[in-house]
């Protein structure tokens, strides 16, 4: 009985064995695709090559006077280029900035630059990380008929390529599982997984709203700089700009026939990729989505009341 015992405990110990095994060769498989996929297209080089490729008059002459946009993040790199860039072409723009100064000083560099009328460029201070502020605050912009966003939006989520290395993890979305160590990285990239499929989630239950997800590349911004500097300083010669950055964000806005594309899509570069890497196994089913969503909203509930 003994001897039976003990080869079953030895089994079970070495499946869990071969198990960690195959997902840290699993995990090392994908970073290295992932990091390679974006030495050849998430740098400065990356974007200069498929930019070659873009129409040069697809948005010539477009305007959206008088369309309202929101902008998160606002006051600096890809959100503050967002804000120009779109008021250029006649968009009122909602700032939604946490520091009232850094707010101020974005929107005068928007109207010195740009030339709009400065009641064009309207800030909301927000904190995004509380959540009870961004209940209160989407109720007070819904019922203003001033910032009402125009009823076909298009919401445009800035993801990052970094999602690619991680699978939907539809489960412990408060990240409360018991680790060796907390690692932000990999939080992040899970969190970027996780924004992707709401998008996706959000397309196929809004179809009347244009929703997608892109990922801006690397580029050069304080916010990369400040949160992963290790990187920052390796990589910091071959980053794009906070122009070559949001230029895919500018472009879905901006861009006539958006529809073109299906709903829910992952864009880079001008273009619909995909959400996967080749072999990485990070795909999902429709029920892991579902459940995903339920328990999003489990955890939304409280502060929408």
């Amino acid at each position: 009985m003994i001897n039976w015992l003990a080869i079953a405990f030895s089994g079970i110990l070495g499946f869990g064995l071969l198990s960690v095994i195959s997902s840290v060769i699993m995990s090392l498989f994908r970073n290295l695709a992932w990091f390679s996929k974006g030495m050849r297209e998430y740098t400065k080089s990356g974007y200069e090559s498929a930019a070659s490729k873009f129409d040069p008059n697809e948005l010539t002459g477009v305007r959206i006077d008088g369309t309202r946009v929101l902008v998160t993040g606002a006051n600096s790199g890809i959100g503050l280029v967002c804000c120009k860039e779109l008021a250029r072409h006649g968009a009122r723009i909602h700032m939604v900035c946490r520091n009232k100064s850094r707010a101020e000083e974005a929107r005068q560099e928007i109207i010195s630059e740009t030339g709009v009328n400065e009641s064009l460029i309207i800030i909301h201070l927000l904190d995004l990380s509380k959540p009870n502020d961004v209940h209160s605050f989407g109720k007070q912009f819904a019922n203003n008929n001033d910032s009402r966003l125009d009823i076909l939006a298009r919401v445009i989520t800035v993801s990052s390529g970094g999602m690619l290395v991680q699978k939907l993890n539809h489960t412990d979305l408060m990240f409360t599982a018991k680790r060796s160590k907390f690692d932000g990285t990999t939080v992040y990239a899970q969190n970027k997984r996780q924004q992707v499929v709401m998008t996706e989630m959000w397309a196929k239950n809004y179809p009347e709203i244009f929703f997608c997800s892109m990922h801006p590349g690397w580029a050069d911004t304080p916010a990369v700089a400040l949160s992963m500097p290790s990187f920052y300083n390796k990589m910091k010669n071959k980053l794009r700009t906070p122009e070559q950055g949001a230029d895919t964000v500018i472009w879905l806005a901006l861009v006539p026939n958006v529809r073109r594309y299906p709903n829910g899509s992952f864009f880079q570069d001008r273009h619909v990729v995909s959400q996967h890497l080749k072999l990485g196994c990070t795909q999902s089913t429709d029920y892991e989505k579902q459940r995903f969503m339920s328990n999003l909203a489990d955890i939304a509930a409280p502060f929408f009341k």
